[in-house]
């Protein structure tokens, strides 16, 4: 019995005491992606998204949700501006997912929010060259 209580008021105070993640909106200066493709057939594809801030926002971007791909931390570049790198995949994967749709999690202050940000735009596809191998393997 005495259990029970503890694990039923630790479940309270755990519910009580996570943020509620509302919808916000965001001005973006820039919004893109770009595919890169390995230079082996077994090297894989993955996608690089980038973000930027107009001037004056004061949140900071957390993550971004890729439907069919999963959610990526963004990494602060510079003043604004921020990136992310998706996990390898087959290039099968990634011609039917949709990438132009995502959804950015940030926060301002202690506010945790949401935005569904479309028509991302898709920069040219990058083509790693394939490392060359020893003697013959060329």
């Amino acid at each position: 019995m005495r259990y029970s209580i503890f694990i039923l008021l630790a479940f309270l105070a755990a519910c009580s005491s996570s943020k509620k993640i509302t919808s916000g909106e965001l001005a973006l200066s820039e919004k893109y992606f770009q595919i890169y493709v390995g230079g082996t057939q077994a090297a894989g594809v993955n996608v690089v998204y980038g973000f930027s801030l107009t001037e004056g926002q004061t949140a900071v971007l957390d993550s971004v949700a890729i439907e069919g791909l999963g959610t990526f931390p963004l990494v602060q570049q510079n003043s604004g501006s921020y990136s992310a790198t998706s996990d390898l995949g087959s290039a099968d994967k990634f011609s039917i997912l949709n990438l132009e749709t995502v959804i950015l999690y940030f926060h301002q202050k202690e506010q945790r929010m949401m935005m569904k940000v479309e028509e991302v735009e898709r920069r040219e596809t990058v083509f790693m060259p394939s490392a060359g191998g020893g003697e013959g393997e060329r």
